[in-house]
């Protein structure tokens, strides 16, 4: 592990320009930062020979996520999910621009909005980058250097 990466802390920036060849940063402590993959979860669905567990099957019916708001739980469906991608890749991203640059997403990816606009997004082909902190003055430094013209966030976020 580089010297750098093992002295970073959640919301920390790292410099990738001083890693062009970086793919991937696997964290080998006890919780895992959001974001960074465990040591000991990286093998979970790999080859059956490595791993006992397998890729369950997704059914449009499923329960994939639960979001919280003001203390009330709301489920959503893998179905209501896609709904909802295909809606904002038809009515708000696709639309903002003929040929989006990467699309810089300030929302959480386990709240609808931001799973949604993931999955638009990647189903789409366009590049995402999700940044490593909410502080908005960070993030709107972040948006030139990333050549991104969209950004994604809860109102509650910005407002």
């Amino acid at each position: 592990m580089m010297p750098e990466l093992s002295k970073t802390y959640f919301g920390d920036e790292l410099n990738l320009k001083k890693y062009p060849n970086l793919k991937h940063i696997v964290q080998t402590r006890f919780s895992a930062m959001r974001g960074v993959n465990m040591f000991k979860d990286v093998a979970v669905y790999a080859n059956p020979a490595m791993s006992p567990h397998s890729i369950p099957t997704n059914r449009a019916e499923d329960v994939c996520l639960i979001a919280y708001k003001d203390g009330k739980a709301t489920e959503y469906t893998s179905n209501d999910l896609v709904r909802e991608s295909e809606f904002l890749w038809k009515d708000r991203i696709s639309v903002s621009e003929n040929n989006l640059n990467p699309v810089f997403m300030a929302c959480d990816l386990e709240t609808p909005l931001g799973f949604s606009a993931f999955l638009a997004c990647t189903s789409n082909f366009k590049k995402v980058f999700i940044p490593g902190t909410y502080n908005m003055s960070h993030l709107l430094k972040a948006l030139p250097k990333q050549n991104s013209t969209y950004l994604v966030c809860d109102s509650d976020f910005y407002s």
